[in-house]
């Protein structure tokens, strides 16, 4: 059975959608200031060349501390957005949903469909999915204006009992999980 992305709880989607972003932002951040610490550490470095050159000398020495002081400008700014915490938690959140989803098709516990009637499973998949957004709450700002969009559809399929058999023949029932 092969799965497209489309076909992964929205709440995956929104997690890992937000986890990228937000790892992408970090390292090109902390790439930014590594290129800044290294470029004032070498003006610093080269300064003192400069010395029989009036102005020269004072201006390396300026374009050195602006370099640096741009550095410990985006350091803090790394500190204060929590661009890790939303790549951190966003992955955390989209491994469970994967792993929960995964449980919920091949009809594994707590999904089992040999002891759990499907209407029934289909209400504990969708409540736990629920939970995960509520337990991670904080993260929703990580995941910006899609997070409350792509979420907001969980529970809306609880009703829904064609699924059951779907899930017990091995198929894939997407509508339970979009």
């Amino acid at each position: 059975m092969k799965l497209d992305y489309s076909d992964y709880p929205a709440l995956f989607r929104a997690a890992n959608e937000a986890s990228l972003a937000a790892q992408r932002h970090y390292l090109r951040l902390t790439r930014g200031t590594l290129i800044l610490l290294a470029t004032g550490a070498a003006l610093a470095a080269v300064s003192g060349e400069f010395a029989s050159v009036p102005f020269a000398m004072s201006a390396v020495a300026m374009a050195s501390a602006v370099v640096l002081a741009g550095s410990l400008l985006l350091t803090l700014y790394l500190k204060i957005s929590k661009l890790e915490q939303v790549w951190y938690g966003g992955r955390a959140v989209a491994e469970s949903a994967k792993s929960m989803m995964w449980r919920y098709i091949v009809g594994a516990d707590p999904y089992s469909v040999d002891h759990v009637a499907a209407a029934e499973a289909d209400k504990k998949f969708l409540s736990e999915l629920g939970s995960i957004v509520k337990e991670r709450k904080q993260l929703a700002f990580g995941f910006g204006g899609e997070f409350a969009e792509k979420t907001s559809n969980i529970g809306v399929y609880a009703g829904d009992t064609s699924c059951g058999s779907q899930r017990k023949e091995g198929h894939v029932c997407v509508r339970a999980y979009r």
